[in-house]
């Protein structure tokens, strides 16, 4: 590989400063973990729900469409 000094600001390997943002980004990807659980139990409380209706066939098929 030919160096050159328009190249002498690229990427040389790896440093502190590239895990600076790691916390930031553990901090979202908790708070989306957390959000598709509560989603996903939300929606089975549902269906369960669902099954103590009158008509329970129907009112899991309602729920498919959804």
């Amino acid at each position: 590989m030919v160096k050159s000094e328009r190249c002498k600001e690229t990427w040389v390997g790896f440093s502190w400063q590239a895990f600076a943002a790691l916390p930031g980004f553990f901090k979202l990807s908790a708070a989306s973990a957390v959000m598709l659980c509560l989603e996903t139990w939300y929606f089975q409380i549902l269906v369960l729900l669902a099954g103590l209706l009158e008509n329970p066939e129907l009112a899991l098929d309602a729920l498919s469409i959804w």
